[in-house]
């Protein structure tokens, strides 16, 4: 199973998720650089104990094959639609992507929370599904390869978001 919940802003919650997210616990996602940026962003820590990324696993697997969650669910699960129901607020309005282009906001904080919640809690078990699927069929050859991908990922995630001066 999985659940999800909001993002209290509360000290004990606060407290609560960064003993989470700084402890020993294998984390799994798809793409933990958006999700170790974004905790660092919004939070000020980097996750610690990656364990699996989908998308890098996608790309050990097939690196042909597109590596979105949404196409990995529809062809692992035959489910096309878990996002439906919010999927409109994952997406900015026309005024915000005219304005903003690539950076412009989603709408997302918008959609109903009982939606959204379920959405999440979709997001975060298909997310475990396709990591325990893509780490079963992986060779030992492939696993070495997505090792030093993850490792190599933890380590561009600051460097990427720090970027550097060129003159």
């Amino acid at each position: 199973g999985s659940y999800a919940f909001p993002f209290f802003e509360g000290a004990d919650f606060q407290d609560a998720w960064k003993a989470l997210m700084k402890s020993p616990i294998k984390k799994i996602a798809q793409n933990i650089a958006f999700e170790a940026m974004w905790t660092h962003t919004i939070c000020g820590y980097w996750p610690e104990s990656w364990y699996w990324d989908t998308m890098l696993g996608q790309h050990c697997l097939n690196s042909k094959k597109p590596t979105g969650l949404k196409f990995m669910v529809y062809s692992e699960y035959g489910n096309p639609g878990y996002d439906d129901e919010v999927d409109a607020f994952l997406k900015p309005v026309k005024a915000e992507k005219d304005a903003y282009g690539a950076n412009a906001i989603n709408q997302i904080h918008r959609a109903p929370m009982d939606k959204l919640l379920l959405y999440d809690a979709l997001d975060a078990l298909y997310t475990a599904k396709i990591a325990e699927s893509q780490e079963a069929r992986l060779s030992s050859f492939q696993r070495k390869g997505f090792d030093f991908f993850l490792e190599s990922a933890t380590t561009l995630i600051a460097a990427t978001e720090a970027g550097f001066n060129i003159d």
